[in-house]
């Protein structure tokens, strides 16, 4: 399974990651670890104090269903044995950094297991009731419950109950409070505006979960689905090598020996590891040579990698280079490269990338098919 990843090349930017199981996985903080400083002081002074009290729970009740619908929706449309897949989301307001990797069916089962004892809380408080029970973050976070199925129907019935459960109380902005660990003592009113607002946040994970899981399954196709509609530009070539596809894999990331038969990237040295950065030579036949840092977004063997690199900043310019084997039906392979270049600058460059960028492109695969097919020399008498 491929691996999108943040990051593009000299500036972060915000793309997904589709990880792997079998490789290294992502180092994030520990649950429970929180949010960083700045956004915590946002969250405990001014989110908790002054937000939480400016809808009434009629409003609140009616954004949660509102957003308990569209979040079902989205996990509707995510491929159905992608369910499972984890994926590494960038950096997102509200979400600690250990929640950033998680998987369609892992987000709908968090949602749960926080709302199910926020609503059971909200009652609570909403008789008068107080308890000393500790809220930590790091005990709200997926089990694994619906690893293999599908959470898809316990959260709709988790969301029509909660209306059902919570309608019918008097929540108001007073009576007994019970302590959040990043905002506060909160009454009754305040965590009914927390349900919807918690479900806010991770529908935004979740759609950024089902962006690396499309970008993944659909690999060019993606340019043009409405996650990837800020995209200004792409090349795209292939070619097909008579050989396995493990064996065009095998030399296309040996990248201390491309110096001996790439004809557009002289060099490449770094260690091909996602989220590694690439120092790259580039120089198509006739152009100037460029040098410049890819930073590994994708990998997956024997089957792709990627890697992105920006010019001043991802909205200046940027591309994202993706190299591909597929193996053919008749046992033999096919190499593809192709590239997204988004930024200011790409109507300016258009016609410089459709020129010498392709023809770099198109050298390159020549001299993979050449150098994959090249027989063995013979040994020495």
């Amino acid at each position: 399974m491929p691996v999108y990843g943040e990051g593009g090349g000299f500036v972060p930017t915000a793309a997904p990651i589709w990880q792997d199981e079998r490789m290294e996985q992502p180092k994030l903080d520990k649950p429970g670890a929180g949010l960083p400083f700045f956004e915590a002081l946002l969250v405990r002074f001014y989110v908790g104090p002054f937000q939480s009290r400016k809808a009434d729970k009629d409003k609140n009740l009616r954004l949660f269903a509102a957003l308990g619908a569209k979040i079902a929706k989205e996990a509707d449309g995510a491929p159905a044995d992608k369910r499972d897949v984890k994926v590494l989301v960038p950096r997102m307001t509200g979400i600690e950094d250990s929640s950033r990797y998680w998987s369609v069916n892992e987000t709908l089962e968090h949602m749960m297991i926080v709302g199910v004892p926020m609503r059971e809380l909200i009652v609570s408080l909403s008789q008068g009731k107080t308890s000393d029970y500790v809220v930590d973050t790091a005990n709200f976070k997926p089990k694994g419950k619906y690893a293999g199925g599908d959470a898809r129907a316990d959260f709709r019935k988790f969301i029509e109950e909660t209306g059902e459960i919570l309608k019918p109380l008097k929540i108001e902005d007073a009576g007994p409070t019970h302590k959040h660990p990043w905002m506060g003592q909160f009454n009754s009113l305040q965590w009914t505006w927390l349900m919807p607002g918690h479900l806010g946040i991770h529908l935004k994970q979740l759609q950024a979960i089902k962006k690396g899981l499309l970008a993944a399954a659909f690999g060019l196709l993606a340019f043009a689905c409405p996650t990837r509609a800020h995209a200004k530009y792409a090349i795209h070539t292939e070619i097909d090598i008579d050989a396995p596809q493990q064996k065009t894999w095998d030399v296309l990331t040996d990248l201390p020996k491309w110096p001996e038969w790439n004809p557009f990237i002289h060099y490449a040295s770094g260690t091909l590891t996602l989220g590694n950065y690439i120092d790259v030579l580039v120089q198509p036949t006739g152009a100037k040579p460029i040098k410049g840092k890819g930073h590994v977004i994708a990998l997956e063997a024997p089957h792709q990698m990627v890697w992105a690199a920006a010019l001043g900043g991802s909205w200046i310019f940027r591309g994202e280079h993706h190299f591909q084997v597929d193996a053919t039906p008749d046992g033999k392979s096919r190499f593809e490269q192709y590239e997204e270049f988004t930024g200011i600058l790409v109507p300016l460059l258009k016609g410089k990338l459709n020129r010498e960028t392709k023809r770099g492109f198109l050298e390159m695969n020549a001299a993979l098919k050449a150098r994959v097919e090249a027989k063995p020399a013979a040994a020495a008498p």
